[in-house]
C-alpha cells in the first residue's frame, strides 16, 4: 500500500505540470461554448463510504439534469438504456465538441489528480459513484468495492469503458478488489493509456 500511495505521488509529479496547459486551454474552450463554470464536482462515495467531491472539467451544459429529465420522459429506449448503466450513447447533456473530445481522451477527468493528491482517490482501483448508482448493486458488493481507495482507472474502464452495464461493474470491480496486486496495478495503468488513445467505449 505504502508503493501504491508512492505511485500516485510520483505520477502527480510527473504529470502534474503537463496537465495545467491541457486544463487551461480545455477551460477556455467551455467558457466559448457554454460560458458558467469550468469545473464540475460531483459527490460520491469513497473508501469506507465517505463522502468525497469528485473534481472534473465540466464537459455538459449547465442544465444538464433539466435536459436529461426531457430526454428520458420523450424516448423510452433511452430510458430503458440510462436504467442499465446510468449511461447513453446519445447523451443530450454534453456540450458540443469540447464535451465529446475531452470525454474521448479522459482530459475531463485530470482535475482527480487534485483528489489523488488529497489521498481521496488513487490512480487504481473502483471508480468511485454517486448513491444513485450504488443504490442499484446489492450491499455486499458495495462494501467489498468500498473496502479500497477508489481510483481514476480500473478493470472496468479498460475492459469495457462507457460500453459496460452494472454487470460489469460487479464483475471487473469484485475482481479487481480481490486480486489486487502493485503488479496489476501497473498493467491496468498501461491498458489505460492504449485504451484512451483509441477512445475505446468512450462517450
Amino acid at each position: 500500500r505504502a508503493a501504491k500511495r508512492g505511485l500516485d505521488l510520483v505520477a502527480i509529479l510527473a504529470g502534474g505540470l503537463l496537465a495545467l496547459p491541457i486544463v487551461a486551454l480545455a477551460a477556455l474552450a467551455i467558457k466559448l461554448v457554454d460560458g458558467g463554470p469550468v469545473f464540475f464536482a460531483q459527490t460520491r462515495r469513497g473508501h469506507e463510504g465517505r463522502l468525497i467531491r469528485v473534481w472534473k472539467l465540466r464537459t455538459m451544459y449547465q442544465d444538464a439534469e433539466q435536459r436529461l429529465e426531457r430526454h428520458l420522459e420523450a424516448d423510452p429506449a433511452a430510458r430503458a438504456e440510462w436504467s442499465r448503466s446510468f449511461k447513453l450513447r446519445r447523451d443530450p447533456r454534453i456540450l458540443p465538441v469540447v464535451g465529446h473530445v475531452l470525454r474521448c481522451s479522459s482530459f475531463d477527468e485530470l482535475p482527480q489528480l487534485w483528489n489523488i493528491l488529497r489521498g481521496e482517490m488513487t490512480l487504481v482501483g473502483p471508480r468511485p459513484l454517486p448513491d444513485y448508482h450504488l443504490a442499484a448493486f446489492d450491499a455486499g458488493f458495495v462494501r467489498l468495492r468500498q473496502s479500497v481507495v477508489p481510483g481514476l482507472t480500473g478493470l472496468w474502464q479498460i475492459s469495457c469503458r462507457s460500453n459496460g452495464d452494472n454487470a460489469a461493474f460487479v464483475r471487473w470491480d469484485g475482481a479487481y478488489v480481490r486480486n489486487w496486486s502493485l503488479g496489476l496495478d501497473l498493467a491496468i495503468l498501461m491498458r489505460t493509456v492504449l485504451a484512451v488513445l483509441i477512445c475505446k467505449g468512450a462517450r
